[in-house]
């Protein structure tokens, strides 16, 4: 970056999924080296990936939408009636059976 372009850093809500604990860098290592994981091409393996999967932090799940995925992940806002809790949908049925209020929208057409 140049200083006409400066990088801002502030706090904000993410979350993780813990994948450097001991326990989950061992698992991965050894679902890793299985005959039935193939890479292609095979130097991946244990190379790059291998040697990735040897210094796993913790993932970032919710990284903004210029970085990674959107997540499927909705909160019921209690102050606006709702229940207060998160919920992971899997599909537009599953969003649709959620919904209190569609304004009006049909959104088999939206």
């Amino acid at each position: 970056r140049n200083k006409s372009h400066r990088l801002l850093y502030y706090a904000m809500d993410s979350w993780f999924v813990a994948m450097g604990t001991p326990t989950v860098r061992s698992r991965m290592l050894t679902l890793n080296a299985l005959q039935e994981v193939d890479f292609y091409p095979k130097s991946v393996k244990h190379g790059r990936f291998g040697s990735w999967l040897k210094e796993t932090k913790d993932w970032c799940l919710s990284r903004k939408r210029t970085w990674g995925c959107p997540l499927p992940v909705w909160e019921c806002i209690k102050e606006n009636g709702g229940c207060g809790e998160l919920h992971c949908v899997g599909s537009r049925d599953h969003l649709k059976s959620l919904l209190v209020n569609t304004n009006g929208i049909d959104l088999d057409t939206a």
